[in-house]
């Protein structure tokens, strides 16, 4: 994956301090930062990126907060390994570091959906050398699935205050090749967890039945999740991204 040249204007902006954005009584004093990254082939699925309709993208758009402060990004187009995200990590990294030492009374919160969960997870793990806290983290169905040696997403580090993951049920049948990452979570967080009656991509916000792109990219026919209805994909849609959104606003995130 390219990483994005607006991304790494921001980047060094930030570290030159140029993206600090006042704060002022309508924000309770606080400056909040999101970080969204969607799932892997998003570029396929979710093509409008920031505009489209993943639960991702319409928590990016949802959050009210400054452009400059939020930023979403695509997640990995390398559906074996994942490993072309990691230059987009690192660039992540270096944005939030600088406009989080820039921002004073800064809320930082980071979304992600599968894959782009699990870049949450680590993103959140090389911010706590820096002293910096995740306010939330809401992730939707987060696998790591051998991404590399180089993302740690199994242990949610103890500087994230707040954690809600919406998953789907394993008796669905969904991706039975790979399972959640991000359940191993530190006693300091707040942590909430739910099972979805749905796809990996429904949790996401992208069905996988009646010919949706999901299913033609990930072979949706060639599984046992057939037989779910395109109503309970839809309902679990809904759902999961309620759940995330409930514990988003349960911690002062302004949706």
């Amino acid at each position: 994956m390219t990483v994005s040249p607006n991304l790494l204007d921001r980047v060094a902006s930030a570290q030159r301090g140029n993206d600090a954005v006042p704060f002022d009584g309508a924000t309770a004093a606080r400056t909040w930062i999101l970080a969204a990254i969607d799932g892997t082939g998003s570029r396929e699925w979710n093509p409008n990126g920031g505009g489209g309709g993943s639960s991702v993208a319409r928590f990016f758009q949802d959050l009210k907060t400054p452009p400059p402060l939020k930023t979403y990004l695509h997640g990995p187009s390398d559906g074996v390994t994942g490993r072309d995200m990691l230059e987009t990590l690192s660039a992540t990294y270096e944005w939030l570091r600088g406009l989080c030492s820039s921002t004073p009374d800064h809320c930082l919160v980071l979304v992600g959906h599968s894959r782009g969960g699990a870049g949450c997870v680590e993103l959140a793990r090389r911010l706590q050398q820096d002293s910096v806290r995740v306010h939330f983290m809401g992730l939707y169905d987060a696998v790591d699935r051998t991404m590399s040696s180089d993302v740690a997403a199994e242990n949610v580090p103890a500087n994230v205050v707040t954690l809600y993951h919406a998953m789907r049920d394993p008796r669905v049948g969904s991706r039975t090749s790979f399972g959640n990452c991000a359940k191993q979570v530190s006693s300091q967080t707040k942590y909430e967890w739910k099972y979805f009656w749905g796809t990996h991509g429904a949790v996401g916000g992208s069905p996988e039945t009646g010919g949706t792109t999901q299913s033609k990219l990930f072979g949706a026919n060639r599984t046992s999740y057939t037989s779910l209805t395109p109503q309970q994909e839809a309902t679990a849609v809904k759902e999961a991204d309620l759940f995330v959104r409930t514990g988003a606003r349960g911690a002062g995130v302004p949706l």
